[in-house]
């Protein structure tokens, strides 16, 4: 898999490298999508996209206040 294209999109739109909310990482056969400054009510609808391959994720961020006791 090392060569091969991966696509990730973020509300069905392609992220691409100069996005400054994502950043696509590369290591051998390993690809990570890491999302900078999330917040609660942002973008939640991932997916990527491998040749014939997609799957899709939603994010859900909880911004319940901790309690401390």
């Amino acid at each position: 898999f090392e060569d091969d294209q991966v696509t990730w999109f973020v509300e069905g739109k392609e992220i691409t490298e100069s996005d400054e909310k994502h950043q696509i990482t590369v290591d051998g056969d390993t690809r990570q999508l890491i999302i900078r400054d999330v917040v609660p009510g942002g973008p939640s609808d991932y997916s990527v996209k491998l040749g014939d391959f997609e799957t899709h994720t939603k994010l859900v961020i909880d911004d319940t206040p901790v309690e401390f006791t």
